[in-house]
């Protein structure tokens, strides 16, 4: 314990007490990042514990009382830790431990004998320290304190039902956070492509919001018009936001809006396809310098439509 407690003094000595303080997402990643590069896999049970800590706002707490205090103020963090997360509360003492000694220089009391350890509650065991973490329980705690890669992998695990019970909600649940919080949205595409309705659903609202990838109007149309139309009541609900959202900045000018409702009418996402209508709200586009509009109209593909549909000519003949 007191090399483990020189070693992890000397790897964040330059680094300052603030880098262990966790208040925001950012703070939640960076943390971690530093836990696990100093802790090894042998040890991850000290690392997830140590994170608990700082999660429950250790440095703050014990900053913010006496020296006196501070022995009570860690017995009462221990006891937490180890009603909430689960954890033997001997390596709640020794996580707390390490965490005094290297933040503030100091124990504040021995870690209780095997005999003062609580007994476990009704509904929350003590986990045992020869109890080894199973991997999709790590993975989920990661997952949950915001670990992107974590969440991608976990959404995988519920996908394919490795490690878990397959639930393909909680599969899309995870990549879209992962989506949220990073640009790691292939998953989701590619679960979407599957024709897995809450994906679709779930991409038309990162594309309709610019949520992991580029903000892209057209694509978020196609594919809450996927999941709409399988009936899914959500993507039914945003669609009718964002067409009337459309429909009302193209009715003001607006020469984008005009541009993506003219491509709406065009492949038939969110309406009954009409390309007269498209040529309208492109035209509309084009007479404001538009190119996309223009390269729209210009397209080979709309051109053989617009023959098609005025004079029932079928160029592809």
């Amino acid at each position: 314990m007191d090399k483990l407690i020189i070693d992890f003094k000397k790897y964040i000595n330059d680094r300052g007490v603030s880098t262990l303080e966790i208040k925001s997402t950012e703070d939640n990643r960076r943390v971690n990042a530093i836990l696990g590069d100093f802790f090894p896999n042998d040890a991850k049970k000290h690392k997830n514990a140590i994170f608990s800590c700082l999660e429950k706002g250790f440095v703050k707490k014990i900053q913010n009382v006496s020296q006196e205090d501070r022995a009570i103020c860690k017995k009462q963090l221990a006891e937490s830790l180890h009603e909430d997360e689960g954890y033997d509360i001997k390596l709640c003492y020794e996580c707390l431990n390490i965490l005094g000694a290297v933040l503030f220089d100091e124990k504040f009391e021995e870690i209780p004998k095997d005999s003062e350890k609580k007994k476990p509650s009704a509904h929350n065991a003590i986990v045992e320290e020869e109890e080894p973490e199973s991997e999709i329980d790590t993975l989920i705690g990661f997952a949950e304190r915001g670990i992107t890669p974590a969440q991608n992998k976990l959404g995988y695990c519920y996908q394919h039902g490795e490690g878990v019970q397959k639930d393909l909600n909680k599969a899309v649940y995870w990549y879209t956070k992962a989506a949220e919080q990073s640009n790691e949205i292939d998953n989701l595409i590619e679960f979407a492509k599957m024709g897995n309705t809450p994906a679709q659903n779930k991409l038309g609202y990162c594309y309709q919001h610019g949520v992991g990838v580029q903000k892209d109007v057209d694509r978020a149309v196609y594919w809450l018009t996927k999941a709409a139309d399988q009936g899914y009541t959500e993507a039914q609900k945003y669609l009718r936001v964002l067409f009337n959202e459309l429909i009302r900045l193209a009715e003001q000018g607006n020469a984008d809006a005009q541009y993506n409702l003219g491509k709406c009418y065009q492949n038939g996402n969110g309406v009954p396809k009409n390309i007269q209508t498209a040529i309208y709200w492109y035209g509309k586009a084009m007479a404001q310098g538009h190119a996309d509009a223009e390269s729209a109209m210009n397209d080979n593909s709309f051109i053989k439509a617009i023959w098609k549909n005025a004079f029932g000519i079928n160029l592809d003949s």
